[in-house]
């Protein structure tokens, strides 16, 4: 029996298909080579590939711009990478090696085409063929320039943080929700008076004192519950002397938010509560004082707010201290006065001047009478920043003054009518005879008042004889004689007559020599002998 002939066509069919199949199989994966070659293309980081003599056989656009090279193609790999690969002193030290993936990484200062350098993380991996027979390699490069400036930064922070807790002058601490010290600067270890290596670690009742530690968990308790800061201030002793502190403790949590940690800062701050409580002290001593002085204490801000305000000043507003410090003075008074007063204000703090005046101010019992001494209030640089006012009522001072100036001016009153009376004394010695003897120096004034004198006590006397004794007048001149001349012209004209006694001998001379008209006048050389001829004549005239 022959066998039968093979079916060539059924073979030529299976074969077709096959082809057809492995055209689709080559389309699909022309199309993944496609679409992976421009995911490599376009990725961020430097690719190259090289053959197994080290020769580069593709290098994405990453590569060449990273590189500053324009064709790396065909150039040996060693020439990109591999020579101009050089370990950074700046950098951290990265143990090489290959990893699981088969990959090695390193770290490397790589230098561009122009000179430049960048750190660049460069890992490498090579291809085998099943039968480990090496096909080639590839190389990846990443530019780090940002993480590395991130690396860098973190270490100045850290070693700026470590420097600043360390040269803190407040206790710093970190203590985990177990009360473990985690971390303590070394103030806190002086406080706590061990060293900063043996307290890491410990749990905080072996290292601090057993009344302290309750009231310090009682506050942690409150933060870890709240979740909130909290401050509390604490006496105790330390190396024998009692020390305040203010400690301010918070919660630290983790990235996720929970809560891991407590932190706290203490400061001592013994010398600032000492410094309050005497500066509460004086400020009491100096307010006791000026409460008690009567007059208006005041000083204002540059706004005119009030800074400081003794009792008087708010009696006078009707107000408490309390009530006044802080408000504007435009709050408290009249509009045109509050202007008034702030202008002046202005003006002492810009020239720093001391101003002196007076005032009236209307108020319910009626105008008061104000002395204000407006001066500047300095710092401690002598820079000006407030205006200070003293201002004292003295109304009842100003009546004082009103009341003794006519007072001084009724007693100057009466002096002169003494002086004129001592002046010009007109002394009766009978019914019909007056006397007024002179002394001194007589100039226009005092013969005016002689005149005035001998008129009105001849008149008032009803006398016939007027005697001038010029005894005591040591000098006469043309005023002096026309005085008296008009004196007895006068008293002529009254119907009595004029006699003068006491002439000397210098005087008649210059009553000559000035041609004095002495007609009408009666003359005796002394007092004596004037008044024994006017008695003799009103003898005479009686019988």
């Amino acid at each position: 029996m022959m066998a039968s002939p093979p079916d060539h066509g059924e073979a030529l069919q299976t074969l077709q298909e096959e082809l057809a199949r492995l055209r689709q199989h080559t389309t699909i994966l022309e199309r993944e080579c496609s679409m992976f070659r421009t995911l490599v293309e376009h990725a961020p980081c430097g690719i190259a590939a090289h053959n197994p003599d080290g020769t580069i056989i593709y290098a994405n656009r990453s590569y060449h711009t990273l590189l500053g090279i324009e064709n790396a193609v065909g150039q040996p790999i060693e020439s990109t990478v591999g020579q101009t690969m050089e370990k950074s002193a700046c950098l951290p030290d990265v143990p090489e090696g290959a990893g699981e993936d088969g990959m090695c990484y390193e770290k490397v200062a790589y230098h561009r085409g122009d000179g430049s350098i960048f750190p660049a993380q460069v890992s490498r991996i090579s291809f085998y063929d099943p039968q480990r027979m090496p096909e080639g390699g590839a190389v990846f490069v990443r530019d780090i320039s940002e993480q590395v400036h991130i690396e860098q930064t973190f270490r100045e922070t850290q070693t700026m943080l470590q420097g600043l807790l360390r040269h803190m002058p407040a206790a710093v601490f970190v203590k985990s929700l177990d009360r473990r010290f985690l971390l303590v600067n070394e103030y806190a270890a002086q406080v706590m008076q061990q060293p900063m290596d043996w307290i890491t670690g410990r749990p905080d009742h072996e290292v601090v004192a057993l009344p302290f530690l309750e009231r310090w968990h009682a506050n942690e308790d409150r933060v870890i519950a709240t979740g909130q800061p909290s401050e509390t201030e604490e006496v105790f002793s330390f190396q024998g002397e009692e020390m305040v502190q203010h400690t301010l403790t918070f919660p630290i949590y983790d990235n996720a938010g929970t809560l891991y940690a407590i932190g706290g800062f203490a400061i001592d701050v013994t010398e600032r509560r000492r410094f309050e409580r005497d500066l509460q002290r004086s400020t009491a001593l100096l307010q006791g004082i000026i409460d008690n002085v009567p007059s208006l204490i005041y000083v204002k801000d540059p706004d005119g707010r009030f800074m400081v305000v003794n009792r008087t000043a708010a009696t006078i507003m009707g107000l408490e201290p309390g009530q006044i410090i802080g408000r504007l003075q435009k709050e408290l008074s009249p509009p045109d006065l509050a202007e008034q007063w702030h202008a002046i204000d202005r003006h002492i703090i810009e020239t720093g001047t001391v101003l002196e005046r007076e005032e009236e101010v209307p108020l319910a019992d009626g105008i008061h009478t104000y002395l204000t001494i407006n001066f500047p209030v300095s710092n401690e640089a002598g820079a000006v920043y407030a205006a200070g006012g003293i201002t004292t009522d003295i109304t009842r001072f100003k009546q004082a003054e009103r009341e003794r100036t006519a007072l001084q001016e009724q007693v100057i009153e009466a002096q002169r009518a003494a002086l004129r009376e001592l002046s010009t004394p007109l002394i009766p010695i009978d019914d019909q005879v007056v006397i007024m003897p002179l002394i001194g120096t007589i100039d226009s004034s005092r013969a005016q008042q002689v005149l005035e004198t001998l008129l009105s006590g001849v008149e008032a006397h009803r006398a016939h004889i007027a005697i001038l004794d010029i005894t005591g007048v040591q000098l006469v001149d043309t005023q002096v004689a026309n005085a008296l001349i008009h004196a007895a012209r006068a008293v002529q004209l009254l119907g009595s007559q004029v006699m003068l006694t006491g002439i000397q001998p210098s005087i008649a001379q210059t009553l000559v020599q000035l041609d004095v008209d002495m007609h009408g006048i009666l003359t005796h050389s002394s007092l004596q002998s004037g008044i024994a001829y006017a008695q003799r004549k009103r003898r005479r005239s009686e019988s």
